[in-house]
């Protein structure tokens, strides 16, 4: 059995907001690329024939999904974001920056970007922290992350079931100022221009379901928008299939 010890419940909806015991309990090994190697998951809603589209030659299930990434780079609110849509919806929070072994955090702090080698592994310890909260209950995920690349989020997916994205999106300039506006946090803004460089936004049609949300909008707009998004795209967004309201259990 995992086990999950919350660090703080968030709000009355009993939101977990998670931090494992420690990171090696999900850590991969990167000697052997066991992250790599999928995960079983109980898909969140039936297919049929009428979900399935086609895209650049390429056949792919639409469908309600079990988890959402709020992305982007650094500064766009990402947090603030998941966490107000995981107690609107009745849902998990998980803070993807959590997951960063010492190692990451040192060097992002000292103002040196991530190799794809230190961001896979880190996205593999994201996989399983995601992974046990689904086995848990029905209750969506809401992951915080940035997740700037097309392969990051296709292993996100392919480990952890259909996924819902919602990219935090606007003007460097802005999202410059909000960096030098918050205080202790170990992201440097340095390290933007580095982010910009790999950020691949998504494509809503070939990533579906997928939107973009200007950060230059009120954090409200953005909350209302993203929650119906979420009502229209996410599987037990603040409901059971029965349409009554899902138990919500605090996790030990």
């Amino acid at each position: 059995m995992i086990a999950l010890t919350p660090t703080r419940a968030a709000t009355s909806a009993s939101v977990a907001f998670l931090k494992f015991r420690t990171i090696s309990d999900f850590q991969p090994h990167l000697d052997d690329e066991s992250y790599l190697t999928p995960l079983t998951y109980a898909s969140a809603t039936p297919y049929d024939s009428a979900n399935i589209e086609n895209h650049a030659g390429e056949e792919r299930m639409v469908g309600l999904c079990r988890n959402v990434v709020v992305m982007g780079v650094c500064g766009v609110g990402k947090s603030t974001v998941a966490s107000r849509l995981a107690a609107r919806c009745e849902g998990h929070f998980l803070e993807g920056d959590q997951f960063h072994p010492p190692e990451n955090v040192g060097a992002m702090a000292g103002g040196i970007p991530l190799t794809d080698k230190e961001r896979w592994a880190w996205l593999g310890a994201i996989c399983h922290g995601i992974a046990a909260l689904n086995a848990r209950d029905a209750a969506p995920v809401f992951l915080a992350c940035s997740a700037l690349k097309r392969s990051y989020r296709t292993l996100l997916r392919d480990r952890t079931g259909p996924l819902a994205i919602i990219h935090l999106d606007g003007d460097s300039a802005i999202i410059r100022q909000r960096l030098h506006a918050r205080p202790n946090h170990f992201m440097p803004p340095s390290l933007l221009d580095s982010q910009l460089r790999d950020l691949e936004p998504p494509d809503t049609h070939a990533e579906a379901p997928a939107c973009r949300l200007d950060v230059a909008r009120s954090l409200d707009e953005i909350i209302d928008e993203a929650e119906r998004f979420c009502r229209r795209h996410v599987a037990s967004a603040g409901r059971s299939p029965s349409g009554e309201k899902p138990s919500r259990q605090q996790i030990p």
